[in-house]
């Protein structure tokens, strides 16, 4: 099997990403974290970018995969209800009237009552970065075992 002449300076950089990553995650700055790893601030700068907007396009694929999910889930639980609700039995219109409110919360239709996430909560992030290292490393372990 061919290994690519750019894999290992693909790991390179993933680990370094990964550093930047964990030292601005303790508080560093790009200077501090530049001179800790022997990079330019530049450098430590545009790992840590590259970094945080893989987990933000990962963060809002999660999100729109959930939506619809949920989407379809209450179009399921909707038309069960549907005929019944439709025939005026009450208790299935409260029930139809409800998954149309969740949907609408769901979808931010009601405006004012949208909530949205930030991609930068602390917390989250750490999560973020701890998970992205744990990727980094097993990633790092599968070449190594191929080049073995």
């Amino acid at each position: 099997m061919a290994v690519s002449l750019q894999g290992p300076s693909k790991i390179r950089t993933a680990r370094l990403e990964a550093d930047c990553l964990r030292l601005r995650m303790d508080g560093l700055s790009h200077r501090k974290i530049a001179a800790r790893l022997g990079v330019a601030p530049s450098t430590a700068y545009k790992r840590i970018h590259h970094a945080l907007v893989q987990i933000n396009s990962q963060t809002a694929e999660d999100a729109k995969t959930m939506r619809t999910l949920e989407a379809l889930r209450l179009d399921e639980l909707q038309a069960a209800l549907w005929e019944k609700a439709t025939s005026g039995h009450g208790p299935s219109i409260d029930r139809v009237l409800a998954i149309m409110a969740r949907r609408a919360r769901l979808f931010g239709l009601d405006g004012p009552e949208k909530i949205e996430t930030s991609p930068c909560d602390p917390q989250e992030l750490r999560f973020r970065r701890d998970l992205l290292i744990k990727q980094l490393i097993a990633e790092v372990r599968r070449f190594e075992a191929e080049r073995a």
